[in-house]
């Protein structure tokens, strides 16, 4: 049997035990889980709206002593009004109950919820009952009727929600146990499935590593070294086999490296013949190299050929130097521009000086105007103290004070535009000593791009020079190029010796199998 299906089965059997652990496991989790989620949502859950119904009739029953102790009506409505919220909470927590209670439950649960639905709507209606005698009637009367008829049916409801309480805990505590009964038989069935499969697992593991060890012979490590010094050109290395071990990798290592040695040492023989040619083809790529080197000196000199490559860089000295007379002019146009800007700025300066200059003197009229007002209205209330005879005097302090409203009114308009405008003003000068800042700027560019034109027209004219040498050499490249022509013959001739004696040192390389 293989070594990938004695592996392969055996953890294909470990998965398999994993798998019926872990879905035993999960089944033991799910089944604790729908036993929580039972309790949780069944049992405590009717427990709690029967707590819920019980605390709602004593609040009534509460609520009822309360009525009959006060002696104040608006003393009693906010019981009155507590007994009826009361009995509605009563009612919603009943019909929820009811409603859980309509399936998964014990017949003991039914009978005693029956035996509760049957007995509560009398002690509500004689709780209600009473609480309205409370309101009415005197206390004595309500004492009486509390004690004779009340009590009794209340006594019976109380009951019957605690037998009804009594049986949902007896259900959630045996709930919890037959939970705790069922985990403790998954927690034993696991320990049993564990074992067996750590049984499982040593005995495979003992059987793969017996055959493994039949396979290699001996450890692993000791067939890495031995492949690690045949792959390093060491084929002297001792190899240690068991008895009439003929078949484990070590055999066959052993075996390889015997083989790899004679043909080595044939290889070595043939190596000689491949030598001689491979010297012969060394003294034609030396010679070759020679005169390549002539030709690479020959090629330094190319540039006193190129007249018409001359002639454009001239050209290009020539564009170069014109550019950078042409930027020096927008220099100097730029710089003229800048001087028009600082001559717009101050001028928008002025503007905005006499702009500040006719808002103060707004500023006065609109003082003068509100003086004129007060005057105004000081000479109305003297003329309203003259009686009669200061009627006419008061109409015209009425007219000279609207006129002062509207001087002010009018001063205050003027104000706002003058200030409109000097803002507009400032920030026009803004904008002045901004773009003449640009401009300087622009001019610093345009300087520079001269400075630039002047370097790459001096650049041009060294190219002219460099240019001017480079085709001497030109005309030796012919020259050397078929001189390279005959060594390159000379060198085919040693390739093919070398090439019949590389296909014979193949044919002995041949018997590996890579």
């Amino acid at each position: 049997m293989k070594i990938a299906t004695r592996l392969v089965a055996g953890y294909s059997l470990l998965i398999i035990l994993f798998l019926l652990c872990t879905g035993t496991a999960l089944h033991a989790l799910w089944q604790a889980r729908d036993d929580m989620e039972n309790a949780v949502n069944n049992k405590i859950y009717r427990y709690e709206l029967i707590q819920n119904m019980r605390n709602a009739a004593r609040d009534m029953a509460v609520a009822v002593r309360n009525i009959a102790l006060l002696n104040e009506p608006h003393d009693r409505q906010p019981e009155w009004d507590r007994m009826v919220a009361q009995k509605a909470i009563y009612i919603q927590n009943r019909d929820k109950l009811t409603a859980s209670m309509s399936q998964n439950v014990s017949a003991e649960g039914k009978s005693a919820l029956e035996n509760l639905t049957s007995t509560d709507e009398s002690a509500l209606s004689l709780l209600m009952t009473a609480g309205r005698k409370a309101m009415e009637a005197p206390q004595s009367e309500t004492v009486d009727y509390l004690l004779k008829t009340v009590r009794p049916g209340q006594r019976t409801m109380l009951n019957a929600l605690d037998r009804l309480s009594t049986i949902q805990m007896q259900v959630s505590r045996k709930t919890v146990l037959d939970a705790r009964a069922a985990a403790s038989q998954t927690a034993t069935l696991m320990s049993v499935m564990v074992l067996i499969s750590f049984l499982i697992a040593i005995a495979a593991c003992y059987s793969i590593i017996r055959t493994l060890m039949r396979q290699l012979g001996g450890e692993p490590a000791q067939a890495q070294a031995l492949a690690a010094a045949i792959a390093s050109g060491n084929l002297t290395s001792p190899v240690l086999l068991r008895h009439n071990d003929t078949s484990s990798l070590l055999a066959s290592l052993d075996v390889m490296q015997a083989n790899l040695r004679s043909m080595v040492a044939n290889i070595r023989d043939t190596s000689a013949s491949v030598a001689l040619a491979a010297d012969e083809i060394s003294q034609g790529n030396t010679e070759l190299s020679s005169r390549t080197e002539q030709q690479a000196a020959a090629l330094q000199e190319t540039a006193a050929s190129m007249e018409q490559l001359t002639a454009t860089v001239k050209s290009n000295a020539s564009g170069a130097q014109e550019t950078a007379n042409s930027a020096r002019e927008t220099a100097r146009l730029t710089h003229a521009g800048e001087t028009d800007v600082k001559r717009m700025a101050e001028t928008m300066q002025a503007i905005s000086m006499s702009a500040t200059k006719v808002r103060d003197i707004t500023s006065v009229i609109e003082s003068i105007a509100f003086q004129t007002n007060i005057l105004a209205l000081n000479a109305a209330v003297e003329a309203a103290r003259a009686g009669e005879e200061g009627r006419g005097f008061a109409v015209v302090a009425g007219e000279v004070r609207t006129l002062a409203q509207r001087s002010a009114s009018a001063a205050r308009d003027i104000k706002l535009l003058i200030e409109e405008a000097v803002t507009q003003v400032e920030s026009g000068v803004t904008v002045a000593s901004s773009t003449g800042d640009s401009i300087m700027k622009i001019v610093g560019m345009v300087n520079e791009l001269a400075m630039s034109m002047d370097t790459i027209s001096l650049a041009s004219s060294e190219q002219m020079q460099g240019i001017s040498q480079v085709s001497v050499a030109v005309t030796q490249m012919d020259s050397v190029t078929q001189n390279n022509a005959a060594l390159v013959e000379e060198s085919s001739s040693a390739s093919q010796s070398l090439s019949e004696q590389a296909h014979a040192l193949r044919g002995m390389v041949a018997a590996f199998q890579v």
